[in-house]
C-alpha cells in the first residue's frame, strides 16, 4: 500500500462511521420520538455532528432512511451481465440484485419504519420509479444494432410499468418482479382475452 492510498482509504472509513453514526442516531430517534416529530437538528446533535455535516451525508431525514446506492447497485449488475442474455433476462437480474440489496439494507426497523411513514413509502417508491426508469434507458444500449428506436422504447416502457406495478402491490419484492416480468414475456395474455 502506498502513502498516497493510506490516507484516502482512513478517510473514506471516517466518513463510513459518520454516516453509519447518523443513521443509528436517526433510527434510534424515530423509534424513540415518531419520524415527524424527530429534527435534523436532534439528529446531528445526538450523532454529535453539526447540522451543517448532516447535510453533507443526507441531503433529507427521509434520506437517512431509504436505501443508499440503489441505482449504482442494478446499473452495476445490468453491466455485469452476460452481452448474450437476453434484454429481459438482464433487466431481470439487475432489477433482482437492487431488490435483494433493498432488502438487505433495510433492517427491520428501517422496514417498519417505510411501511408505516406514508411520506417514506411514497419516498421509497418514487426513488424506485426513477432507478427502474434509468435501468429501462441503460438496457436500450445492450438492444442489438440496428434495433428501431420506438419499439425500443415501447419495450422499456413495458418493462419499466410492469415493474412499477408490481412494487406498487403486495407483496412487492422479487418473486413479484419476477412474476410481472414472465407476464410481459407472454406477450400480455389479458390483451388477446375476449371480453
Amino acid at each position: 500500500m502506498s502513502a498516497e492510498s493510506t490516507p484516502v482509504g482512513l478517510r473514506a472509513r471516517k466518513k463510513e462511521q459518520i454516516r453509519a453514526r447518523i443513521r443509528t442516531e436517526g433510527l434510534r430517534l424515530f423509534a424513540e420520538q415518531g419520524y415527524g416529530p424527530t429534527t435534523t437538528e436532534q439528529i446531528a446533535a445526538a450523532a454529535d455532528i453539526s447540522p451543517s455535516t448532516f447535510f453533507r451525508y443526507f441531503a433529507t431525514k427521509e434520506r437517512l432512511v431509504l436505501a443508499d446506492d440503489l441505482e449504482a447497485t442494478m446499473l452495476t449488475a445490468l453491466a455485469e451481465q452476460p452481452a448474450h442474455a437476453a434484454p429481459v433476462t438482464a433487466f431481470r437480474q439487475a432489477v433482482a440484485a437492487g431488490l435483494a440489496r433493498l432488502e438487505r439494507d433495510r433492517e427491520d426497523q428501517r422496514r417498519r419504519l417505510i411501511d408505516t411513514v406514508p411520506e417514506l413509502r411514497r419516498a421509497q417508491l418514487d426513488e424506485l420509479r426513477r432507478v427502474v426508469t434509468a435501468l429501462a434507458e441503460a438496457l436500450v444500449d445492450r438492444l442489438p444494432p440496428g434495433s428501431d428506436r420506438f419499439e425500443a422504447r415501447i419495450f422499456t416502457g413495458a418493462l419499466t410499468g410492469a415493474v412499477l406495478a408490481a412494487l406498487h402491490g403486495e407483496p412487492a419484492g422479487v418473486a413479484s418482479v419476477n412474476q410481472a416480468i414472465t407476464y410481459l414475456e407472454t406477450g400480455f395474455p389479458l390483451a388477446r382475452a375476449d371480453t
